[in-house]
């Protein structure tokens, strides 16, 4: 794995935005790239499972929910995000990372199939597009485009299912 995201990080040139990035070998590649013009990188806030992210090295913090407003539109050219930082906040990422990058978005991380499911399912009404590699997944966003009305539609659907889930699995238990 950390030999996959070395080798994406040598081949990157523009901006990039890190969500999560620990691995030292990939930071290290990172502040060798001098092909990156400008790179960001949040780190976690010492919460578990909070939505709130800082920026690496200074006190600025972002909320995983409102990224949106925080980025320009297409501002990114790259984004390398942990899934474990994301995990319980996709139906928010989603939309909001099809709206700030604009060539590709990397995810990485302890992602089961179903896991791996949902999340291709979520990024395929933007594109079709993506690539897995293991526990990688390479998602090309140079032709997407964010609709406010459709973004809509999808986060009331995603809620709705996420509803439904919580109930059947109380049902269940």
């Amino acid at each position: 794995m950390d030999k996959e995201l070395i080798k994406i990080v040598k081949k990157i040139e523009g901006t990039l935005l890190g969500i999560g990035i620990e691995n030292e070998k990939v930071l290290e590649e990172i502040n060798k790239n001098n092909k990156i013009v400008n790179c960001l990188l949040l780190e976690n806030i010492k919460k578990k499972g909070s939505s709130k992210l800082k920026f690496r090295g200074r006190h600025k913090k972002v909320n995983i929910k409102k990224l949106k407003k925080k980025f320009k539109k297409k501002q990114m050219d790259f984004v390398i995000c942990n899934y474990n930082y994301i995990s319980k906040f996709t139906k928010h990422f989603v939309p909001s990372s099809i709206y700030i990058g604009k060539s590709k978005l990397y995810i990485y991380g302890d992602i089961n199939e179903e896991e791996k499911e949902e999340i291709i399912k979520k990024y395929q009404r933007y594109t079709s597009d993506i690539k897995i590699k293991d526990n990688l997944i390479e998602i090309n966003m140079e032709n997407t485009k964010n609709k406010f009305f459709k973004d809509k539609i999808y986060f009331i659907g995603d809620t709705l299912n996420n509803l439904l889930d919580l109930i059947t699995n109380i049902l269940i238990n």
